[in-house]
C-alpha cells in the first residue's frame, strides 16, 4: 500500500480511550461535521453612496412649523 491508500482509508476518527456507544459517536461526528462545514456567508454591504438617486432632493415640502414648541399653529 501506498501512503495515499493509507490516507484514503483512514479512520476520521479514532476513540483511544474508554468504550464509547454508537449513539455517542455519531453525536461526535455530528458536531464535527458541523463544525468543520463553510460558515455562512455574511450579507454584502450596500453602499449607496455615489447612486444617481442620492441626487434627488426629498419629496416632503419644508415646513416653518415643523419644528415648533409642541403647538402648531400659523403666526398671528
Amino acid at each position: 500500500m501506498s501512503a495515499a491508500d493509507e490516507t484514503a482509508t483512514a479512520p476520521a476518527v479514532r476513540v483511544v480511550r474508554g468504550n464509547p456507544s454508537d449513539e455517542e459517536l455519531a453525536a461526535l461526528v455530528t458536531v464535527l461535521a458541523a463544525a468543520s462545514s463553510a460558515a455562512p456567508a455574511e450579507p454584502p454591504v450596500v453602499d449607496t453612496w455615489g447612486h444617481p438617486t442620492r441626487l434627488h432632493r426629498d419629496l416632503r415640502a419644508f415646513s416653518p412649523y415643523a419644528f415648533g414648541n409642541g403647538i402648531a399653529r400659523p403666526p398671528r
